[in-house]
């Protein structure tokens, strides 16, 4: 099922189809569409598809205010807490919604860029993921049972996030060793230093790994000049699509705080003769072709998307957001 669930009236189709298809195109599955299959009841249907969202929009306007099943659909999102308000028409809220602060979207264009859709994306971004970490932890709690549940229940649940935060330092523990280990192996890594890419003339005319890479993607192995291993920087892996001029890296929020880079999926070198010109060092890819990015897994699969033609490029510029259309000849 879909993640995002949007409640509209159905006088506001047009306008709740341009912002289900403006949050597809940066990566997430949108129910908006409620025509219902044969054989199945209306109720039943939006139902199952409220209860399996993890964030809920409503689309306040003059008809939806006076609607019975908006009002329902909007309680429930407001009930578990996943309720996002935005406002199509100058109008107010009905009285039980009026605290939430929504965004205004009465003056946005479809397929135009807006300060107020980019403060919707980015809330139902936050939503979606601190419902993904809540039933990650619920996950594990029930792996171990309704004993440990119950004891949870009594008094134990400070202990228990304690033992998380434990287990969390630890992790880190073991992953900053591994981070300098692998600068002790950098002649043999495909990685590259995060905070010289940008500037470093030579890691943009470095070989690939593979020259015959079919998909046009490949790690890319940096000549670094010896001061920068001396320095003991956080190193990224980073990835070459060669027909496109671009080179990407995924940075965590620790490798970003190092490098002075922002975080996710980064563009550290954009050749201006290159296809991809359009993007530039220091953007942060979000979806390519509709193709979120979350990891560096993810990025590889969206990369991997790209074929002969136009691609677009769903990306944060600064505190934009914006679309930039690729087109792609040689690939």
């Amino acid at each position: 099922m879909a993640e995002v669930f949007v409640s509209y009236a159905t006088e506001d189709r047009a306008r709740a189809k341009a912002l289900a298809e403006a949050l597809e195109v940066r990566g997430y599955s949108v129910w908006w569409d409620r025509k219902i299959p044969l054989g199945q009841s209306f109720d039943s249907v939006i139902e199952a598809a409220i209860a399996a969202a993890r964030c809920v929009i409503v689309l306040w306007s003059r008809a939806s205010v006076t609607s019975e099943w908006v009002r329902s659909e909007a309680s429930e999102g407001k009930r578990r807490g996943i309720l996002v308000p935005v406002f199509l028409d100058p109008v107010d809220a009905p009285l039980a919604f009026r605290l939430l602060n929504g965004a205004n979207l009465s003056a946005w264009d479809s397929g135009t860029p807006h300060a107020e859709l980019d403060k919707l994306v980015e809330r139902v971004g936050e939503i979606l993921e601190h419902r993904a970490a809540r039933e990650s932890v619920v996950g594990v709690a029930d792996a171990h049972g309704s004993a440990s549940i119950a004891r949870q229940r009594h008094g134990f649940r400070r202990h228990w996030l304690l033992a998380v935060t434990a287990v969390l330092l630890i992790a880190g523990a073991i992953y900053a060793a591994y981070m300098v280990g692998t600068l002790g192996r950098q002649s043999t890594s495909h990685r590259v230093d995060t905070a010289a890419a940008p500037s470093n003339a030579g890691a943009a005319k470095s070989e690939p790994v593979s020259a015959s890479d079919a998909s046009g993607i490949s790690d890319i192995i940096p000549r670094l000049p010896p001061s920068i291993l001396e320095a003991g920087m956080l190193t990224a892996t980073v990835i070459a699509v060669k027909d496109l001029g671009l080179h990407v890296a995924f940075l965590s929020s620790e490798q970003a705080a190092a490098s002075g880079m922002p975080a996710g999926a980064v563009v550290v070198i954009a050749e201006s003769d290159g296809a991809g010109a359009g993007l530039h060092v220091r953007d942060v890819i979000m979806a390519v072709n509709q193709h979120r990015i979350a990891s560096e897994d993810d990025l590889r699969r969206a990369l991997g998307s790209i074929g002969r033609g136009k691609s677009q490029f769903v990306i944060k510029r600064g505190k934009e957001t914006m679309i930039v259309e690729i087109v792609c000849r040689t690939c």
